[in-house]
């Protein structure tokens, strides 16, 4: 199926559903809202478009009397090609299934460090986004969450997600890098397909499996860092993925490739790249099915940790407002190592301090 295809069938089933939609409770300033409980309410979609800027408030009027603002309601801001900006109150807990669904005008969004659930789609085909900050109270990326952002280059993941949905970057085709922290162990089907800009993945330490399809198509995917804790890679995870040059595995055991252990990695990858092992697993490496099919075997896996070295931020540089170890760690100050900074915009830089 064509992705224009896919986007066309999924509008019709959205479309299919908003049409069976109940109206409103009510509205305010504008804004569609329904109501949860007698105190709560959830933005609801609108009979026409929402357009432009848009602010949501913490608090709304329904009745004589005032609510709160906890959720953006399935379908809120569905399909609104035209909205540029919105602003979300702190309080709202959750956005709803495919609530931006594309928002294609939508160059950037700030989302409250209240919202501990972000549904599935949510964010699929708003085209302009270029930037996310990822709440630390969210656990999980849902299925679809991101796919087709094709504009996001920076995105910032909290220390407590614990999954990867599927196709939930799907062709984020401008996404060069990502950090993925040590509190992820699931990294579903497709969950990075087609991010053509992908330059490293350093799949962090307590992952047991990567799925099928997971990195597929990653053409610009030039270093692959696995963790000791991985047992078994599915098919067709690094297909595609034609320029891939240092493989590195920290796993004493090879990893079992399944049953399609030839669509693994790209048949090319055999000849080109360089697998880099642990000393003492070389052996056990040159002897596992398909591994073995690997010309340059080497050892010393355990003294890269697919963290390069970077500049120090000059004195002036104050924006951080969070510090990590290479494990994932939240740490209070910079210490000598390998520190990773994440800055309140999303973006993330590594600094090495001797």
């Amino acid at each position: 199926m064509t992705k224009l295809s896919k986007f066309i069938i999924t509008a019709i089933i959205l479309l299919a559903a908003s049409v069976s939609m109940e109206a409103a409770d009510f509205k305010y300033n504008g804004i569609n809202y329904n109501s949860i409980s007698y105190n709560s309410c959830e933005v609801a979609p609108s009979e026409g478009q929402y357009v432009g800027n848009v602010f949501i408030p913490n608090t709304v009027v329904y009745k004589g009397h005032v609510m709160r603002v906890e959720r953006i309601g399935t379908g809120a801001f569905y399909d609104c090609a035209s909205l540029m900006s919105i602003t979300l109150p702190n309080g709202i807990k959750s956005i709803g299934e495919r609530a931006f669904y594309g928002c294609f005008s939508l160059a950037s969004i700030s989302i409250p460090e209240s919202v501990e659930l972000i549904e599935e789609g949510a964010f699929s085909y708003c085209f302009s986004l270029s930037k996310v900050k990822v709440p630390d109270g969210v656990t999980a990326i849902a299925s679809e969450t991101f796919s087709y952002c094709c504009n996001l280059s920076e995105i910032y993941l909290p220390r407590n997600i614990v999954s990867i949905g599927r196709e939930a970057f799907d062709d984020c085709t401008s996404l060069r890098e990502i950090y993925l922290p040590s509190s992820v162990n699931n990294i579903s089907n497709m969950a990075f397909p087609w991010c053509m800009s992908l330059e490293n993945i350093v799949v962090p330490e307590g992952s047991t499996s990567i799925s099928a399809a997971a990195f597929y198509g990653c053409k610009s995917l030039s270093s692959i860092y696995l963790p000791e804790s991985l047992r078994d890679i599915e098919a067709a995870a690094f297909t595609d993925c034609h320029n891939v040059k240092d493989i590195v595995v920290h796993a004493l055991t090879p990893p079992e490739l399944g049953d399609d252990a030839a669509t693994v990695f790209s048949g090319t990858l055999y000849d080109t790249a360089t697998l880099y092992v642990p000393s003492s697993s070389v052996e056990s490496y040159r002897m596992a099915r398909e591994w073995r099919n690997f010309k340059n075997i080497k050892g010393g896996a355990e003294n890269m940790s697919g963290i390069e070295n970077v500049t120090l931020p000059s004195s002036g540089d104050k924006g951080y407002v969070r510090i990590y170890d290479v494990q994932g760690n939240r740490i209070n100050k910079l210490t000598h190592g390998v520190n990773i900074i994440c800055y309140p915009d999303g973006t993330s830089r590594k600094i090495v301090i001797d």
